[in-house]
């Protein structure tokens, strides 16, 4: 029995943008630990925050 709701299109797109943000979100996480690694915890929490916004929206 398929349940599945979504077209294979639209879970090929949304599987793709999920990619994407998971992708963006570590770029931001390496990005913050290397700024809060050099003293620049401004700009290190800055990027947690984003890394955070990636995963969760």
């Amino acid at each position: 029995m398929n349940t599945n709701r979504l077209s294979k299109s639209i879970a090929a797109g949304l599987n793709a943008q999920m990619t994407k943000e998971a992708h963006a979100s570590q770029i931001y996480l390496s990005y913050a630990a290397w700024a809060d690694r050099k003293g620049f915890g401004g700009i290190a929490n800055f990027l947690f925050k984003h890394a955070q916004e990636e995963r969760t929206t």
